[in-house]
């Protein structure tokens, strides 16, 4: 009896997670009753099938004693490293039904050669291959793992970066991690971050060394070598000189506000200091002197402080208007090759406001101009607000004919400026014009012109504030009446008028009152008595409407006042003046219009105004809103009535003087900031006082072209438009008349239509808003309608025919469609 046990091939050898091996186990003979049982149990390095050390067993009896139990043997795949081992299967009799194969009876063990799959080592990972970072922005990761389980204890990877980056603990700090027999197989992933610096280095790299530092498993000793990571950088620093201009552009004022910009590098430099020059044209100084260069030295340290530049304008005495200074920045010295002195800088164009104004200043001493007939003269001056660009600037003071400024009453007097003596004052002394006339406080106005001039910025027909001055009369004034114009409305309206003396009479001064129309206004007195007590409080006359039942819209009588009786010398035979009363009618609308001398006023142009605001009766002008960009345009009176107020010379054209001027007029544009303009963008309607032929002479052109102009005539006035700046002249001789034409349209004549004006309207000479404007219709008027054309009315206006459009008037009767 005996139990045999047979290796494979004479032994056994198996691998980790590889080949298997088998031994087989056989009875000598048959047992003679029951069965033998035998076990197989295996160490904890192998596995029969039923698991890692557990034991298999199996029964014999008479039937196959002599057939084998072949048992397969597996080696237990561990993660530990263990090199060439081995795995006990220890065999024994486990049970027995017959005696000869008791259970004490030996049975031979089998000893597995195993073949070990475990390595120890150390797994590190890049994502996606690689590791990639950039300055400040993305960042990338890598993952470190044990290959096998560690024998004993723990294993502690180190992970150093350079100073290159960051991998949480700080820009070249290590980190480490420990694996231990729980989760030695379990990624350590590491955070790799470039560290953000200020130097300009383009592509590089960061090396992250990786080490085993401690372990307590002999396979894995310190010196086992780990693989290092190498981090691809990019740089997000870039070389260059930025220039910043406070509030984004940089504007100073001549002798008043500076401004600023600042200058500073984008990047440390590499190596050396950066020098940056800023340089100024002769315009304006940066703190060293006009035109002269500043600079700065950005280093190491303080390549990221801004250097603040500070802008003055050269204060010089030119009159430049709004001009500029260029400033140009350059790296002028450089330690760092990415700082070459090629590099560009920005430039700084900075705009000038100029302090100096081309303009003449009038001052009257104590503010005011004030003499006296036969007595106290006064003072004005006058004096250039900058220095002349080129030439001379001549200033003429002109009075009228109650002072003298030294040459004579109403001669003017002159004074050249220079380029040395611009800003030296003329002191032009004013006399009244000793005269007999009683005039009482009254006036002289001195006009002030440049009359010639080298520089372009002081044209001729620049504006130069008048001088006023007040004059006071040496001669006793005598009767004074205010207000010399009323207003009163129908049906019992009144209002008064005062009458008194300008001194104590030496005996009563009578008066005697009447009216020009009673059947529009009465008085309550006819004659007014103004006597010693009553002389310089008057007498008050008081004046009333006349209610009548007319629709004879508003009406105009006169309070005529006669000569004084009295048996003082000084009030007897003074006519005192009359007193003008509009009486308004309320009976609503007018029967037949009836124009008065006001209505015909207020249809004309308006007074053309000189460049002071004053005005001047004999010329009147239409200007078209356009006319002038940014400026209006001005009229200037050279000759009143035949009588030249400026010298004929002004007028210029020796043919034109001959034919006998009655009026003469400048007419010029003028920007909002002082520049003369000769070309008007529109025409311009100009109408002279009185009727002759009117004479244009163009300032567009050198010579002056004469023009003899086709003209209307306006209640009084000579009018014609002329294109463009020039002089005008109403001369002696038969206007050449133009009268608009009835255009030949009967399908609209019109027998039954009045039209009543809801505004002040334009009267044109064809029916388009285009056309030219004859005369101003005024308010509340109504006119017969002769023809309608669309939508423009044909009507006669006080012998004026012309169109006026349909939208603005109220008709009555049968006016079509």
């Amino acid at each position: 009896a005996g139990v045999i046990v047979s290796e494979s091939d004479g032994s056994t050898a198996v691998t980790e997670g590889g080949a298997t091996d088998t031994f087989s186990v056989v009875l000598t003979s048959q047992p003679s009753t029951g069965t033998i049982t035998i076990s197989a149990s295996p160490d904890a390095q192998c596995d029969l099938g039923a698991g890692v050390g557990a034991a298999i067993t199996h029964n014999f009896d008479a039937s196959y004693c002599n057939s084998a139990w072949t048992i397969t043997i597996t080696a237990y795949n561990d993660a530990l490293v263990e090199g060439p081992h081995s795995c006990l299967i220890t065999n024994d009799i486990a049970a027995s039904g017959t005696t000869e194969y008791p259970t004490s009876m030996g049975v031979a063990d089998v000893t597995a050669a195993i073949t070990d799959n475990d390595v120890a080592g150390v797994t590190v990972t890049e994502s996606d291959g690689s590791t990639a970072v950039t300055e400040g922005g993305a960042t990338d990761t890598f993952s470190i793992a044990l290959i096998s389980q560690p024998s004993a204890g723990t294993v502690t990877v180190s992970t150093s970066p350079d100073a290159q980056c960051d991998l949480g603990a700080g820009a070249g700090v290590a980190i480490s991690h420990n694996f231990g027999a729980a989760d030695w197989n379990a990624a350590w992933t590491i955070t790799v971050a470039a560290y953000n610096d200020t130097v300009v280095e383009g592509l590089h790299s960061c090396l992250i060394t990786n080490d085993i530092t401690a372990s307590g498993a002999s396979e894995y000793p310190t010196s086992l070598g780990v693989a290092d990571v190498t981090a691809a950088i990019t740089d997000n620093d870039t070389a260059g000189v930025v220039v910043t201009e406070s509030g984004g552009n940089t504007a100073v004022t001549e002798g008043g506000a500076t401004d600023s910009f600042a200058i500073v590098l984008t990047s440390q430099p590499s190596a050396g200091a950066v020098t940056v020059s800023a340089s100024p044209d002769a315009q304006c100084d940066l703190g060293a002197g006009a035109g002269v260069a500043i600079s700065h030295t950005f280093g190491t340290a303080d390549w990221n402080a801004a250097w603040t530049v500070t802008v003055t304008a050269v204060n010089d005495l030119l009159m430049e208007g709004p001009h500029s200074c260029f400033i140009t920045n350059d790296i002028t010295a450089s330690g760092s090759v990415e700082y070459p002195a090629s590099m560009g800088v920005a430039d700084v164009t900075v705009a000038i406001t100029d302090n100096e104004s081309a303009g003449v200043t009038v001052t009257e001493s104590d503010g005011i101009t004030d003499v006296t007939e036969g007595g106290a003269t006064d003072t004005f001056t006058v004096v250039l607000n900058s220095q002349p660009t080129a030439g001379t600037v001549t200033v003429s003071a002109t009075p009228d004919a109650q002072c003298d400024l030294g040459a004579g009453a109403s001669v003017p007097v002159s004074h050249t400026f220079g380029a040395a003596d611009w800003s030296t004052v003329w002191t032009v002394t004013v006399a009244a014009v000793d005269d007999a006339v009683a005039e009482g406080p009254h006036s002289c106005l001195i006009t002030n012109d440049i009359t010639a001039s080298g520089a372009a910025e002081y044209p001729i027909g620049m504006p130069v504030t008048d001088v006023t001055a007040a004059v006071n009369d040496n001669e006793t004034q005598s009767i004074d009446v205010q207000p010399q114009s009323l207003t009163i409305s129908e049906p019992n309206g009144s209002a008064s008028f005062t009458i008194r003396l300008m001194t104590l009479p030496t005996a009563d001064v009578q008066i005697d009152l009447n009216v020009s129309d009673t059947t529009e206004c009465a008085i309550a007195v006819d004659t007014v008595v103004l006597t010693s007590a009553n002389w310089n409080t008057g007498v008050q006359v008081p004046v009333s409407a006349v209610d009548d039942e007319l629709k004879d819209g508003a009406q105009t009588c006169i309070v005529v006042t006669a000569a004084a009786l009295s048996t003082d010398p000084i009030y007897s035979g003074i006519d005192p003046a009359n007193v003008r009363v509009t009486v308004k009618d309320d009976d609503g609308g007018v029967d037949v219009y009836q124009p008065t001398a006001e209505d015909i006023a207020r249809s004309q142009a308006p007074l053309c105004a000189n460049m002071d605001g004053s005005t001047n009766p004999v010329v009147r002008a239409t200007v078209p809103s356009g006319a002038v960009s940014n400026g209006s345009v001005f009229c200037r009176v050279l000759a009143e009535n035949g009588v030249f107020v400026r010298t004929s010379a002004e007028v210029g054209d020796l043919p034109t003087l001959q034919r006998g001027v009655i009026q003469a007029v400048d007419v010029f544009g003028l920007t909002h900031n002082g520049y003369g303009v000769s070309e008007f963008n529109q025409p311009v309607n100009i109408c002279l006082q009185g009727t002759g032929a009117f004479i244009y002479l163009d300032a567009t052109t050198i010579p002056r072209t004469v023009h003899e102009l086709p003209v209307s005539l306006q209640g009084g006035y000579t009018c014609a438009a002329i294109p463009d700046a020039g002089t005008v002249v109403l001369v002696q001789g038969t206007p050449a008349v133009t009268t608009p034409t009835i255009p030949n349209a009967s399908s609209s004549t019109l027998s039954d239509c009045m039209v009543t004006t809801q505004a002040i309207m334009n009267l044109r000479a064809e029916p388009s808003a285009t056309s030219a404007v004859i005369v101003q219709v005024p308010y509340d008027v109504t006119l017969t309608a002769f023809q309608r054309q669309a939508d423009w009315f044909y009507v006669d206006f006080v012998g004026t025919r012309g169109w006026l459009n349909s939208g603005f008037v109220a008709l009555l009767g049968a006016c079509g469609q």
